[in-house]
């Protein structure tokens, strides 16, 4: 039986490229990177995403993976009672990426026009700022769940974009993984187009996209993680 590194991140907060540098260590490694098959994950999405996290699909992608393998499991779901055993057993790992609210409400609104352009649903109804602002408290509150766990590593935004020599450190270090250097693991991600997902959002978006309402809203919602976000 091989093991689990499960990967959480709140929408817009670079954990698509977290996810990449995590698979790219392990290719690095002695370990058998392996994908979870669609029929066990139970969608498509190229970025091995499994949502929701139950302990059903998670003993069914033990029970599925052989020895020496790992497989890093996407997500932006809450850990179940087994994720959050395995982790803080150390019989699994996972990190969490987060984001200023204020600048994934914005990338969120964004992402709802994209989506009523295509006439799908995913966040079309998110047409202002702070038609965001419950869905986002749903995913602190999942970020919660993860971050608390022993084995789980945690990245800002801004650390992630600013300094991603910094995140594979601090992988590579809670893998204990010492042989594999920082410079191998970003070789491949030099080129952008090699990130999935990629999108040059800059800090600070909200100051000028929402409005004054919206920007003491969020503050008096989320004042002390906000401050965590700026860290």
């Amino acid at each position: 039986m091989g093991f689990i590194y499960f990967s959480y991140g709140m929408t817009k907060s670079a954990s698509s490229f977290v996810y990449q540098l995590e698979e790219q260590i392990f290719k690095l490694s002695k370990y058998d990177l392996m994908k979870v098959p669609p029929e066990i994950r139970g969608n498509r999405a190229p970025e091995n995403y499994v949502e929701p996290i139950t302990d059903e699909k998670i003993q069914e992608i033990l029970n599925w993976l052989p020895e020496n393998a790992v497989t890093v499991v996407k997500t932006h779901g809450a850990p179940s009672q087994l994720a959050c055993e395995l982790v803080n057993q150390g019989k699994a790992f996972a990190s969490a990426t987060f984001r200023d609210p204020r600048d994934i409400a914005v990338s969120l609104v964004d992402h709802g026009e994209r989506s009523r352009q295509k006439g799908i649903a995913d966040f079309a109804n998110f047409i202002q700022p702070i038609d965001a602002l419950t869905e986002i408290k749903h995913q602190i509150n999942r970020l919660d769940s993860w971050v608390k766990l022993d084995g789980c590593q945690s990245f800002s935004y801004e650390l992630i974009r600013s300094k991603p020599e910094d995140v594979v450190s601090v992988l590579l270090n809670q893998l204990e993984f010492f042989d594999i250097k920082v410079s191998e693991v970003l070789a491949p991600f030099k080129d952008p187009a090699n990130i999935i997902h990629y999108n040059v959002g800059g800090s600070g978006r909200h100051k000028d996209q929402m409005s004054t309402e919206e920007i003491e809203k969020f503050a008096s919602e989320f004042e002390s993680f906000i401050a965590m976000c700026e860290k």
